[in-house]
């Protein structure tokens, strides 16, 4: 029982981090007392959307150590649910435990799949099946974005609406003008192209 409810915890959590970080969100407060069996974050404050995407913003400047930086959002949800874990333990009987541990083994699983999932259907790839290429563009791009500092949001919007062929024949020095400013600002990056 204890189990699969821990379980259920772990997939909305995974989801949850997933979603808000395919919109460019990063939240401050996620202490224990601040994450939800829902999958929900209870303090809303402080928190960031990425004007400029950099995978390391931070929501708030007095985060010296950088502990919930954009990119350490999944690994902070996945330490909450250690710690939750470890409070259901002494409810648990030892096949239990050994089930919900499996669970939370599942977390970055989970949460790379609705990672990916939230990407691809950004970049319109929502129909077909997942391949390491997916990956690999997804990854680029949100590399290329965070070095140009790009608006994520006008970014994402942008690329659905100009053709695959009007960026195709942007090249850095000329037909910038082709293409919408956000990704005017991701053309000039050296491996734009590549």
């Amino acid at each position: 029982m204890y189990a699969r409810f821990f379980e259920a915890v772990v997939s909305r959590v995974a989801v949850t981090t997933a979603l808000w970080q395919s919109i460019g969100f990063a939240h401050e407060v996620l202490s224990t007392d601040s994450v939800s069996i829902l999958g929900l974050t209870i303090d809303y404050g402080p928190f960031r959307f990425a004007d400029e995407f950099d995978e390391n913003m931070l929501p708030n400047s007095s985060d010296d150590e950088r502990r919930y930086s954009y990119s350490r959002q999944p690994a902070v949800m996945e330490e909450n649910l250690h710690h939750l874990l470890h409070a259901l333990s002494t409810l648990m009987i030892p096949e239990e435990y050994r089930e919900a541990k499996s669970a939370l083994g599942n977390f970055r699983a989970i949460y790379g799949q609705e990672y990916m999932q939230a990407f691809r259907r950004k970049i319109g790839l929502s129909t077909v099946e997942t391949t390491v290429d997916d990956e690999v563009l997804i990854s680029e791009l949100l590399s290329i974005m965070s070095d140009q500092r790009a608006d994520f949001t006008a970014t994402f919007g942008q690329l659905s609406v100009v053709s695959l062929r009007a960026l195709l024949k942007v090249n850095k020095s000329i037909n910038l003008k082709a293409v919408p400013w956000a990704l005017q600002q991701l053309a000039q990056h050296v491996h734009f192209s590549s």
